[in-house]
């Protein structure tokens, strides 16, 4: 895997040549565009939070809920971690109490500090995608595109 500080000169070029359609970043503050992009995995953290014109924000995990001072929201818009950090629910039976009241804490608390949330290797089933919807997870993650999008399409 490249280093993420190497690979960030790169990604700026990049992404400079889709700058028209992009959300941008810069002093005087958010320009919203067709596409946002979020960096996920390795993120060159430091050198994205120093540029002064960007075209991309970084996925936060759920110990940054934590961190004091919290990230800017425009540079960590939404927070992103595995599924199985907070439950081992199979999306086969009944969520516990506690896992969803887990799960409902977290989304209140991304959305407190102007974020979204997302997990990854959630159960990929529309008991799930109904489960994570209800208790205020952002984004639904799954490998099953025109089925999530049938079922999450229905007015609630």
């Amino acid at each position: 895997m490249a280093e993420p500080a190497r690979v960030w000169p790169v990604l700026q070029r990049e992404l400079a040549a889709f700058a028209p359609m992009l959300t941008r970043w810069t002093t005087a503050g958010e320009h919203v565009g067709a596409v946002t992009v979020v960096l996920s995995g390795a993120r060159p953290w430091r050198e994205v939070a120093a540029a002064a014109e960007r075209h991309c924000a970084l996925d936060g995990r759920l110990r940054d809920l934590d961190t004091v001072p919290a990230p800017p929201a425009t540079l960590v818009p939404w927070i992103s971690d595995s599924f199985a950090s907070v439950s081992d629910w199979s999306g086969s039976d009944e969520l516990l109490p506690a896992e969803r009241t887990r799960i409902a804490d977290l989304a209140a608390r991304a959305h407190a500090q102007g974020r979204e949330l997302r997990f990854w290797g959630a159960p990929d089933r529309p008991e799930a995608w109904r489960a994570l919807r209800e208790l205020g997870v952002d984004r639904i993650g799954t490998d099953r595109p025109a089925a999530a999008a049938a079922f999450l399409c229905v007015p609630r």
